[in-house]
Formats: C-alpha cells, structure tokens, sequence
C-alpha cells in the first residue's frame, strides 16, 4: 500500500461521508507513517479524523505514538483552512486532545515569529490552536499567555484581528487568576485604542465587565457593572455598524437592569429587541461552521433570552393584584429566583444578588401573593411527588425571614394559618376572595360540607389540557380565533385563560347531576309540571362561583358591571387592562347555532371599547327527551360585525344544556325520524 493509495482511500470515504477505520487502509505499520506524513497536507483532517477514530476503539493504546508523530508534523502545515479543521478533530475529544495536546502546543509555536511576518494567517490559526490546547488544562498557559499580550505595533492587520477574541476566551476561562487576566485586559485596553480593532476590543471588555459584575454578591455593585457592560457593548455597536453580539449583550444588560429597577416598559422592550436581534443571528449563522470550542457564546446568547423572556413573564407577575395562574406563577418565578443558567458559567451569583431580592420584596409588599405562594408550597408539599421547584420554599423562608419569622418554619405558619376559626377559612378557602355579597349568601344557605364540597369542587376540576374532548375543543375554537390579527398577546393569554376555565365549567354541567353545591339550586335537571323555571341569574351565579372561586381568578371576576357600552355586562373579568364580558342567556325552544345568532349583536357590543372578543353563554331549556348533543358541540366562535364595514369581534358561544332527563328515561326517535336525520346529515356532509 503506497501513500498515494492511502491518499486515494481517504477521498473515496470522505465522498461517500464516512470516515475509515485504519484497518480499512493497509497494514497498522505502514497505516501510521502514512498518517503522520499526511499531517502537513491538504489531507490533514482526514487523516485527522481517523486517527481520533482509532483511539476510540480497542486498540486506542497501539496509535498514541502515531497521534503524536501526527500532531508535531502539523507545524509544518502551510494551509489556513486545514489547519483549522486537523485542529477541530484532534481537540475536540479531551481524551485525544490529552494525548497529543502537549505535542501539538509546541508545533503551533514552532517559530511562531517567523510564521507571523510571513503568514499572519496561518500564525493566527497555530496561536488560535495553541490557545485551546493550553485552555483544556493540558499545558501551562505561560507560553500563549506570552504570544497574546506582546504589543501590537507593527503585526499585520491579517493576524492582529483575531487578537480580541482570543484574549475574551482566555478571559473566559482565566477569569479567576488575576496574573493572568490583568495583562490580558491591558491588551484589550490597548487595542480599543486602535481603529481597526476598537470594535472587537471593546465587545471583548464588555464581555469581562458583565462576567465581574455577575461574579460579584453586592446588588449595587452588581448593577454598576452591569450599566458599564452596556456603556461598552452599545460602544461596540456604534464603532462597526451591525455589531449584533454587541447588541445582544447590550439588551441582556438592560433587560436585567429595568427588572431590578422595576421598569417594565424598558425590560419589555429590551426583550423585544433582543429576541428581534437573535433571529437575526440565527439567520447569519444558518448552516455557517462553528467550532465547537466557540458555540458556547452563541449557546449563552440564546440563555440570555430565555432568562430576559422569563424576567419579562415575572414583572408582569409581581405587577399583579392577585396570580390568575398559581402554579404557573409560582414556577416563572422560581426559574428566575436563582438564575440558573448552565451555559452561563459562574453568573449566578450576581443575578441571584440583583434578581432574588426584587422577588422577595415584591411578593412581601403583597398579601394576596404571598398568601397564594403559601398556599402553593403548603399543598405541593403534600403531593407524593412535588411539582415546584426547591426555589419555591427558598423563596418562602426568605420572605418569613425579612418578616422576622426565621425562627419557624414556613409550613408552621401557614398551619396556623389553617387554624383560623373563621368558617371559610377552615372548610373552603378556595371561595375567600368571592365578592362579600356572595360569600354571605354561600355560609347563609349552606353547612360546613356543602363549603367543603364547593371547595373540593374547585379545586378539583378537570384540567383542559388532559382531556380529550376539552383539550379538541380548545384547539378548535382558539384555530378559529387565531385567524384574527388582533389575537396576540396579552390578549390572547386572557381570551385563552377564560376559555379553558369555561370549558371545565362546561363539563361539570354536562355530566355532573345536581346544583353546582349543595343547597343551590339544580338547574340543570329535568323541569317537572309545577317546578320552578331556571332563569339567566341562577346560570350566571354558578358561572360567576366558577369563575371567581379559584385562587387563580381571585378578585379578577365580577357580576352585574354597568356601564358598559352603555349596558350592564352579566360576568365580567379583567386581567390586567384586558376586560372580558360573558352575556348569559336562556333559550326555551330552539338552541341551535342559527338560533342562538340571535344573541351575538349584544354579546358582541360589550367588546367594543376593549379588545373584541367576548363570550355568550346560554342555558339551553329546550325538550331533549330523544338526549342531547354532544359537549363538542356546545361550544363555538362566530364573527360579528355591527355594520357592514367594521372590523368583526369574535364572540366565543357556549351552551349548557338544561331540563334534562336522566339517561334510563330518553326516548328513541321513531324509524322515520331516524332516516330523515340520517339523509340530513349525509346532504350536509356532501
């Protein structure tokens, strides 16, 4: 087998996308010179490859000597491109790059001086290489260390850029050896100075800036550094235009900033532009070669925005009156209480110190939160599997610390929180923020297990998501309202949140017999000569129970709202500056969707001065002695528009179905009646 024979094997893999093993190519004796020969050849990341590959299998110990024959040889590579890539293929794998690191450090510096006035580029990929070995730990950083903090004057422009960013990922890694980082920032400092570098430089500074600010415990210490780290990336940004890693860290910056300042605006906008700059990256770096060793920023670019996409979901939580999401709430902010993000190494330290006390002192200043974040631990303690985070009760016991009760336990507090005699407190909790004049009515008309059923009632109902006609449902209606350009947002969250309530609202009417409680009225069973008729306020009091008994809609739901596009609005509920009306209804004779139309002008106009969606709701009283329809189908959207060139709203139908009979007493349509819905259906589906 001749060289070039090996050569020719080679590039018949490389085509088909493979690469070889070594047996594959001759004898083990002759496989190994060739090897090392090709290491100063355009074939070097080939022969590269292979090698790595073979030191991976079972005779890994037999080709550590042709690994180090094989690096030493690269000094003599004269192709750029080659280089790089023999360099991603020895170093990549830490058990190879510890065999042959050491070799390959001294080839890289083999006479480097020379290599820098003759080829600045290639001097910049061996100093680029030597660089990595040495930050793996395999070798001293001395020698690197030398290279990269010599002055600048005089070096071609070719092989001086790369300067910044091989002293940033030394100071990524030194970051904790103060001889090694302070000359390397003198460099950096040097180069800001100089034009054609300035912009890298000062990204680099940037970068350390961020990474002291965030290895530092004081808050105020903590912020300083983070408003200097953007002074320095938004000068980057303005020293080469389109600077976006500049501007990335620039936004991430500010973003952490407002939310410690509490300027939500700034922090939304910041997390605006942030994710607007990041497509754009990803775009510029689509199917682009990234080292491996050099991913990690881009990986901790998309970390920041997940931690700015988090701070902006937990202002708005600490922004508001009482959590419409408990659990949901709770979980947001505990992935932002302690900051941890992996692929930002050794920050968590200072945005605990900035982040962790604005959480704390939110939630204190507010007791309906933080009697909603006791309640939350309290019961996720008694799951045999929890569900929050460890944040979760650290957040907790921090707070009873600042309220000077850091000698008991969070869960003693809140077990004498259960101890309170008073009768909601003790048999239904979950209905302690219903308006007063229905909380008087619920202990008026009902005993300690009619509370507690109600309360079991809440909290027990169905979750949207887990069930099938439910969840069919939601997807249905919301890829109906998804067609309207003004469902986004905080909009759509509200119109979302409503509607899977009313869903479950929904499907306790349609299966569970009875009143909604005991003591209430049953409107949902069969009217007998001589009963009394259902009207539209029994149906609106259990939706309005539904609706507001939940922690999660506390003080967010009321009844009978005037002033409303000049009316009075039945259920109404706000989420934030969000209003959404429900018209409830009553239908004797014909509860179709056609029919049921009728009732869309004014369910629709309560929409007009806030976003245009809305909700009808409608007890359908009608003879359903042949059964019912299916609870698929008593829930729909239609569009509205009050003239002909207004923009529609969206009114989002529901209907629950009433004087109902038990299934032993239905009666089958007759034959005829059958065949005629059977033709009916078919010509509708034609």
């Amino acid at each position: 087998m001749t060289l070039n024979e090996t050569q020719q094997l080679l590039l018949s893999a490389a085509e088909a996308g493979r690469v070889p093993e070594v047996e594959e190519l001759g004898p083990s004796e002759q496989v190994a010179e060739h090897l090392a020969q090709l290491a100063r050849t355009p074939l070097a990341p080939l022969a590269a490859s292979v090698l790595v590959r073979a030191m991976s299998g079972e005779s890994a110990g037999q080709w550590g000597s042709t690994a180090r024959s094989f690096a030493a040889s690269t000094a003599n590579q004269t192709s750029v491109l080659a280089l790089a890539d023999t360099l991603d293929a020895l170093l990549d794998p830490m058990d190879v790059a510890v065999v042959v690191g050491p070799g390959l450090h001294d080839a890289m510096l083999r006479d480097f001086d020379q290599s820098v006035a003759s080829q600045p580029q290639l001097a910049a990929t061996r100093l680029e290489g030597a660089l990595r070995v040495a930050l793996s730990g395999v070798t001293t950083p001395y020698l690197v260390l030398d290279r990269l903090t010599r002055t600048v004057d005089g070096l071609p422009l070719d092989f001086a850029e790369v300067l910044p960013r091989l002293l940033g990922a030394a100071l990524d890694t030194w970051s904790g050896d103060e001889a090694l980082t302070q000359p390397l920032r003198t460099t950096l400092h040097g180069l800001a100075e100089m034009e054609e570098l300035g912009a890298d430089a000062t990204f680099e500074l940037g970068c350390d800036a961020l990474r002291s600010a965030l290895n530092n415990t004081d808050e105020n210490e903590v912020l300083a550094g983070l408003d200097a780290a953007t002074a320095l990336f938004a000068a980057a940004s303005t020293l080469e235009e389109n600077r976006d890693d500049a501007a990335v860290y620039r936004e991430a910056c500010r973003a952490v900033v407002a939310f410690a300042r509490r300027d939500e605006g700034t922090l939304a906008a910041s997390a605006v532009e942030l994710e607007r700059l990041l497509n754009l990256r990803r775009a510029w770096h689509f199917n682009t070669h990234m080292p491996n060793w050099r991913i990690n920023r881009i990986d901790a670019e998309t970390a920041w925005l997940s931690l700015v996409l988090d701070l902006r979901t937990a202002a708005g939580r600490l922004a508001e009156a009482t959590w419409l999401d408990t659990w949901n709430a709770v979980a947001e902010l505990c992935s932002i209480y302690e900051a941890e993000r992996p692929r930002m190494p050794r920050i968590t330290t200072g945005l605990g110190a900035v982040i962790s006390p604005i959480v704390e002192n939110a939630i204190a200043e507010n007791a309906a939160l933080l009697d909603q974040l006791k309640r939350a631990v309290q019961a996720d303690r008694k799951r045999e599997q929890p569900v929050l985070p460890a944040a979760a009760d650290a957040l907790l016991a921090a707070i009873r610390d600042r309220e000077g009760c850091s000698g008991r336990s969070a869960l003693e507090a809140d077990d004498d929180a259960e101890s309170d005699p008073a009768r909601l407190q003790r048999t239904a909790p979950s209905l302690l923020r219903l308006e007063p004049g229905i909380q008087a009515q619920l202990l008026a008309t009902l005993n300690d297990d009619g509370l507690t059923a109600l309360n079991t009632l809440v909290e027990a109902a169905s979750p949207v998501s887990r069930h099938p006609a439910l969840s069919t449902m939601r997807a249905r209606i919301i890829g109906q309202l998804e067609l309207d350009q003004r469902f986004v947002g905080e909009a759509r969250a509200a119109v979302v949140a409503l509607l899977e309530r009313t869903l479950t609202f929904l499907l306790d009417r349609y299966n569970r017999g009875g009143p909604l409680a005991p003591g209430m009225k049953d409107i949902i069973k069969k009217i007998k000569p001589g009963d009394q008729i259902p009207i539209e306020a029994d149906l609106q009091q259990e939706f309005y129970i539904w609706l507001a008994a939940p922690w999660e809609f506390a003080g967010r739901v009321h009844t009978e709202v005037s002033d409303v596009s000049t009316g009075r609005v039945d259920v109404s509920v706000r989420i934030g500056e969000i209003v959404l009306s429900t018209e409830v209804k009553r239908e004797d004779t014909n509860a179709s969707q056609e029919n049921l139309d009728k009732y869309l002008a004014q369910a629709a106009e309560y929409s007009g001065s806030n976003v245009p969606f809305s909700q009808l709701l409608v007890l359908d009283i009608s003879d359903h002695q042949h059964g019912s329809r299916s609870l698929e189908e008593c829930m729909w959207t239609r569009s509205y528009s009050p003239v002909e060139d207004a923009a529609p709203r969206q009114v989002i139908a529901g209907v629950v179905i009433g004087n109902r009979p038990t299934p032993r007493f239905l009666k089958t349509q007759t034959e005829g009646a059958l065949r005629s819905t059977s033709s009916a259906a078919a010509s509708r589906s034609s």
